[in-house]
């Protein structure tokens, strides 16, 4: 798989890239931290999740049952990178 943890990454990832997530935060080159929140992804297993690069090009992920769950664990990664950006 290379950079990808699984084959459902690399599905994920590639959608991104097709349309883009439905909200991103963070910035590889400037942190070292990306996330995109993907929802409705029509990705069996996958609907709701959350894709995650960091600076090495590695790409992970998380999913969530629900999108209001994964909604709401996106806006906890926006707030803990705002806070150690010290916005």
């Amino acid at each position: 798989m290379g950079k990808f943890s699984d084959e459902t990454c690399e599905a994920l990832y590639d959608l991104s890239l097709d349309g883009g997530p439905d909200e991103q935060c963070g910035d590889v080159s400037e942190i070292g931290e990306w996330y995109g929140l993907m929802v409705n992804t029509g990705i069996d297993g996958a609907e709701h999740a959350i894709l995650f690069e960091n600076g090495q090009g590695f790409v992970d992920y998380t999913v969530y049952d629900t999108e209001e769950r994964a909604r709401g664990e996106f806006s906890r990664v926006e707030a803990a990178i705002a806070s150690e950006a010290g916005e």
